[in-house]
């Protein structure tokens, strides 16, 4: 009897372990497989986005992104792909300002900030429509300077199978 419940007890702190060490329930995404910072981008953009198998891409080959109509509170992008790839791209992004010989990460001015859960697709050889970005609610109006707008793009093969990738265009405000 003691052997049994002995047994009993191994088994159920085995199971409890796996159970509290298994996080294979987190989303696509999940700020635990990714940097810290907003959007779970890099943190400068010199450094490429690590996906979640930690493979890293510094370059989306064929997929350029091309901004628009910059103001001091947005601007507008579309991407152009001359891939035979369909890519996807959510509504966050990262803004970064070029100072003191190097770029560094745009903060926000409000705390408890979020984007909306939205899939876009850049289909193969295509162009995308041009998308307006606001940004004067998280980074208010920004000065003068140079800035790097990037956004992230995801390869998927099948469900949990993808590799992410950071898409940036460089711009002005004067």
């Amino acid at each position: 009897m003691k052997k049994i419940l002995a047994l009993g007890l191994t088994v159920l702190v085995l199971l409890v372990s796996l159970v509290a060490c298994d996080n294979s329930n987190d989303p696509p995404g999940n700020e635990n497989n990714m940097q810290n910072v907003p959007g779970g981008r890099p943190d400068t953009p010199n450094r490429p986005t690590q996906t979640m198998d930690n493979t890293t891409h510094d370059i989306l080959d064929g997929v350029a992104m091309v901004i628009q109509d910059v103001s001091p509170s947005g601007l507008s992008f579309s991407f152009e792909n001359s891939t035979n790839n369909e890519y996807s791209y959510g509504s966050n992004f990262v803004l970064y300002a070029f100072r003191n010989n190097s770029w560094e990460l745009v903060e926000p001015i409000i705390e408890n900030w979020g984007f909306t859960d939205e899939a876009y697709y850049i289909f193969p050889n295509s162009t995308t429509d041009n998308t307006a970005v606001y940004w004067e609610w998280l980074f208010g109006e920004l000065p003068y300077g140079e800035y790097k707008f990037q956004k992230e793009i995801l390869f998927i093969r099948s469900p949990g199978d993808f590799d992410r990738f950071a898409v940036s265009a460089e711009f002005s405000i004067s």
